[in-house]
């Protein structure tokens, strides 16, 4: 793995409860219902169906692979890099039909691999979880090829009550054992809509109300973790993301899931956009050469 001996205490700490998730995945529903990931991805991404085929992708932090096979699903060559064994070993599981995938261990702040080489880049709920968002969001940039994109999801920031609420909970929760802690976030899956609203003013919560199927419940279970599991877990305003392209020459800037609030009430609760930043942006055709990224 790239870094290894270099990763610090809390990317350690980050690799083993992601690792841990990773392999009770493979062991839940999480990885079912597959097919349903393709429009979901597509609404996501906010790009065409058609634009995928032959392009060259990299699902940065794939976890278990659900992007990942979504992307193969639509015709892409599809490079899937995590840092954790047990998010690769059932991302290649997931990619085994598809001859022109490949996985990769590695971590963001080690990426392995050459610069200007992908026609899309993404990184799916996952920087937020590196000691600095910007800066993991930064080490991307140079791996888009000139008019390639590079989408992102990262989380939303509400208000500072609920942030310090969730963090205090989260700093009780990180105590215990992995199993423990995967086991205690199914409770916050609240099956009341009530509660569930009720409670989102103040904590990161799940309403289970919403879930139409096994893989819904178990995707919530694993939100939950890895909202609350994780050293780091930053959030983020849209504006503050959108700079981040600006400031890195990205051009056709989208937020592509809409802001959904405007009541000053509303979005002290649940954000602008609903609770993540989904943005997507384009490398000029004409890119900075090489040497010059450096």
């Amino acid at each position: 793995m790239s870094r290894a001996s270099t990763l610090t205490t809390g990317e350690r700490h980050v690799q083993r409860v992601f690792d841990y998730e990773h392999r009770r995945a493979r062991e839940s529903h999480l990885l079912d219902l597959q097919p349903h990931l393709v429009p979901q991805f597509l609404n996501d991404v906010q790009l065409p169906e058609t634009w995928f085929p032959g392009k060259d992708a990299l699902d940065v932090g794939c976890g278990t692979g659900r992007w990942s096979y979504a992307l193969a699903e639509l015709g892409a060559q599809v490079t899937a890099l995590d840092f954790t064994a047990a998010g690769c070993r059932a991302t290649r599981q997931v990619l085994r039909p598809y001859a022109a995938s490949r996985v990769v261990q590695a971590s963001v702040g080690g990426l392995p691999l050459p610069w200007q080489s992908f026609d899309l880049v993404m990184a799916w709920g996952v920087l937020h979880h590196t000691p600095n968002t910007r800066r993991s969001f930064e080490q991307l940039v140079p791996l888009v090829r000139p008019g390639g994109v590079l989408y992102i999801m990262v989380y939303e920031w509400a208000n500072g009550a609920k942030h310090q609420l969730t963090e205090t909970l989260r700093m009780v929760l990180r105590q215990l054992p992995d199993k423990q802690r995967y086991h205690v976030c199914q409770y916050l899956i609240v099956r009341n809509s009530w509660l569930a609203g009720y409670l989102h003013r103040w904590l990161k919560v799940y309403d289970g109300t919403k879930a139409t199927n096994r893989y819904d419940l178990a995707a919530m279970q694993f939100d939950a973790y890895d909202a609350y599991s994780p050293r780091w877990n930053h959030v983020h305003t849209w504006h503050e993301v959108r700079s981040w392209f600006a400031a890195a020459g990205l051009v056709d800037l989208t937020l592509t899931h809409p802001i959904r609030h405007t009541d000053p009430k509303v979005v002290r609760i649940n954000g602008e956009c609903g609770g993540a930043v989904h943005m997507r942006g384009t490398m000029p055709a004409k890119s900075v050469p090489k040497e010059d990224l450096s």
